[in-house]
């Protein structure tokens, strides 16, 4: 693994040049990208001397932006060549659609929902209402000027939607069930169904039990957009996992991809794959309000291309390395004592501790999680494993928990 600031500087040049960037423009390129140093780019490869993912794709996107300007094709007015192109390249890998580049995952989760609940009030159907309203500020609330708020769903333990509490929502809110009561005007139309694929904890519906959620949204008109920003993680368990991707995209009316999250650099898309002839207007209001600058639509497209036409072996080895380094984790931790509760899988490590324990963890970069705990007085943690934990995070870590209160 590359570690002095030499070899971080030397394995900086050769990346350039291979890419035919200055130095200093790749490390600042990758230094935008937030959360990790240059260094940690390019020291955080899978296996020593291969190229981590980011820097490779930093390096894939100057090369495409310097030859865009060569062409003098990046102009003020260039939005629809670069939703066209993208669409174009990517349709081979995911079949026709649009995809539209975004600021941030919570951009492109409002953006998705807001272009298929269509106009009018509504409901927006979601298995953590917590992520839709807390995390996310409210930002499907916000950009359908209130008129699309989201409803709870109940989940199992494990944090996914089962057939029957989706029945049972829809049940309570669909307009029909009213018309005995209050009447169809004191109830919002159901519109669509918001579903994180893994759920919160890291589990994941089987791709049967999302047809049979398909099955129940077409049944009421409903569409269904699938959140996958920490998606791919789950897929990378699998041996060859592009096919499951493409099962899941396939049940879809939109879905939500966060590049920072694995790995791509900061930005985010959502993909339409049964887009209309004609939509792309449609999908061009609904972006105005998040804006995103043509320079940066460029480069976060370039991003993405690269990733699924030259890099992706890389890719899934990334995101399989980030599942298997959290369950060193969980492991370790468990090891020691800690109450690994609620039971967590893929890239995530849920777990409680008593809360000066917490606070190491809080400053290595674990966030607070509002569940209630069954040991009364413990905090509710989570990790979520991806490359913005450097090489050798964990023992800096593990070594900070010796001598703590575990809990038990």
């Amino acid at each position: 693994m590359i570690r002095r600031d030499d070899e971080i500087e030397g394995a900086l040049r050769v990346i350039a040049d291979h890419f035919g960037a200055p130095p200093w423009l790749l490390r600042r390129v990758l230094e935008g990208y937030g959360r990790s140093s240059a260094g940690d780019s390019v020291a955080g490869a899978a296996e020593p001397g291969k190229i981590a993912l980011r820097t490779a794709l930093a390096g894939s996107s100057l090369r495409a932006l310097s030859e865009q300007l060569i062409r003098r094709d990046l102009g003020p007015y260039a939005r629809d060549r670069i939703t066209k192109r993208l669409s174009e390249t990517l349709a081979p890998f995911f079949g026709p659609g649009v995809w539209l580049p975004c600021p941030s995952a919570t951009a492109a989760g409002a953006v998705a929902a807001r272009f298929l609940a269509g106009s009018g009030p509504g409901a927006l159907f979601a298995e953590d209402v917590g992520h839709a309203m807390i995390l996310e500020a409210g930002a499907v609330t916000v950009m359908s000027g209130g008129q699309l708020f989201p409803v709870a769903i109940r989940t199992d333990a494990r944090g996914t939607i089962r057939l029957e509490d989706l029945e049972d929502a829809l049940l309570a809110h669909c307009p029909r069930a009213a018309e005995t009561t209050l009447g169809r005007d004191h109830f919002p139309t159901p519109r669509v169904l918001l579903l994180s694929w893994p759920s919160l904890f890291g589990f994941a519906p089987s791709i049967d039990e999302l047809r049979a959620l398909r099955a129940a949204c077409d049944r009421e008109g409903m569409k269904l957009a699938l959140d996958l920003v920490w998606g791919p993680h789950k897929l990378a368990e699998d041996s060859d996992p592009h096919p499951r991707l493409l099962d899941l995209m396939g049940l879809a009316d939109a879905v939500t991809f966060s590049l920072p999250k694995i790995d791509c650099g900061p930005g985010a898309f959502v993909f339409f794959p049964r887009a209309e002839e004609g939509s792309l207007d449609r999908l061009r209001a609904s972006v105005k309000p998040i804006g995103l600058a043509e320079f940066e639509a460029w480069e976060t497209s370039a991003r993405w291309e690269a990733a699924w036409t030259s890099h992706r072996a890389l890719l899934w080895e990334t995101l399989r390395s980030h599942v298997d380094r959290a369950a060193r984790i969980r492991a370790e931790l468990g090891s020691r004592g800690f109450v690994m509760s609620p039971e967590s899988a893929g890239n995530v490590v849920f777990l409680s501790t008593p809360p000066e324990t917490a606070e190491v963890f809080l400053r290595h970069g674990a966030g607070r999680w509002p569940l209630r705990c069954a040991d009364r007085g413990h905090v509710m943690l989570r990790l979520m494993i991806a490359s913005w934990y450097p090489p050798g995070w964990e023992d800096r870590l593990f070594d900070g928990l010796a001598g703590l209160p575990v809990g038990r």
